[in-house]
């Protein structure tokens, strides 16, 4: 008869567990072993699905999956790059992939956004915004304009190195933008549409790093940026590789630790 819970302590052991296990909302490891009961709690990027792996490390399903998904994300980007993927396909795929290349700050996006205001336009037509993504750490906009891999970026001037016309058109570009978007009309149609922005920032992502010395090029880039940042696709690949290297760095971490203690 004692070896049984009665019905009310039964419903005080279900309660306590869900409590326990609202409060441990992220994730928690129950390890039973014979005559001990251990458990462990830990944060995890996303849910864990299945068996623990042998290491026995509640971190390393979520850490090596993740590795394994940028490392594909990156393989995916290099073959877009390399073959001079079109606008649109490079558009498809940021859209795609927007946080694992540009961080995990960003929590939306928006793409096709058209700025139908004719009579606001010095051109009476219609324009549209390529990626349009909200930052969750300063709550505002970033506008980022994309423009192919092979465009030049610069051409020599008398033994000295300029900008191409076709990177100062995307700068001129998206500068047009964004006043179009400081327009009042133009706000409040955005906030109707749940796109609450404030001074955007602005960034032209065009061609691969230009084969001139480093301090040129740098002197280039921040002549010409002002309010509008400059990126090559090289610079957001180098990005995203620095994520995937963290990830690998983790790993190793993990593995070291577990190896001394295994030895102690």
């Amino acid at each position: 008869l004692h070896s049984f819970p009665t019905r009310r302590s039964s419903d005080l052991h279900i309660a306590a567990f869900e409590r326990f296990v609202k409060r441990e909302d992220d994730g928690f490891a129950i390890t039973l072993g014979e005559g001990d009961v251990m458990v462990r709690t830990f944060a995890t990027e996303r849910h864990l699905s299945g068996a623990l792996a042998p290491s026995g490390s509640p971190y390393e399903p979520v850490i090596v999956r993740a590795a394994i998904e940028q490392r594909a994300i990156l393989a995916e980007f290099d073959s877009l790059v390399r073959n001079c993927a079109s606008e649109l396909e490079l558009e498809a795929f940021l859209t795609a992939h927007y946080k694992a290349v540009f961080g995990n700050g960003y929590d939306r996006i928006e793409t096709q956004l058209w700025l139908r205001c004719p009579e606001l336009d010095f051109g009476h037509g219609d324009r549209r915004l390529d990626l349009f993504l909200r930052n969750s750490v300063t709550n505002d906009w970033h506008l980022i304009e994309l423009k192919r891999p092979a465009v030049t970026l610069t051409r020599t001037v008398r033994d000295v190195p300029v900008i191409t016309h076709h990177v100062v058109d995307a700068i001129h570009q998206i500068r047009y933008y964004a006043r179009l978007l400081a327009q009042d009309r133009v706000r409040r149609y955005f906030a109707h549409c749940g796109i609450e922005y404030f001074e955007p920032c602005l960034t032209v992502v065009v061609g691969r790093k230009p084969e001139i010395p480093l301090e040129q090029w740098r002197w280039l880039q921040s002549s010409h940026e002002g309010r509008v940042s400059l990126l090559t696709y090289d610079d957001v690949r180098g990005e995203l590789a620095a994520r995937l290297a963290d990830r690998h760095a983790m790993m190793e971490m993990l593995h070291a630790r577990q190896a001394s203690a295994a030895t102690h």
